[in-house]
């Protein structure tokens, strides 16, 4: 158990799921915020929405949070718009 705090920098052993279409910055943010590990699913977002949707978590808290992303398809593509996202385009 331990090991899983001290990996993702959270205190309470929980992972809230990156359930699209209700798991927004919002929750992610309060999830975090109470010491779990929240997750924003952006796999269906645009590069700007994703890039608009993590601006908002890291606005909400200082703290770690995972970011779900979907790679069916041509792998290439996401990992492409995931780099443009995480570098601000």
């Amino acid at each position: 158990m331990n090991a899983f705090l001290e990996t993702f920098g959270v205190s309470v052993p929980l992972v809230q799921g990156p359930m699209g279409g209700v798991s927004g910055p919002e929750l992610v943010s309060a999830v975090v915020n109470a010491g779990a590990l929240g997750v924003l699913p952006i796999w269906a977002a645009g590069i700007d929405s994703a890039q608009s949707a993590i601006s908002s978590v890291q606005a909400r808290t200082d703290k770690r949070f995972a970011v779900n992303l979907l790679a069916a398809g041509d792998a290439t593509v996401h990992v492409t718009s995931t780099r443009q996202v995480i570098r601000g385009h």
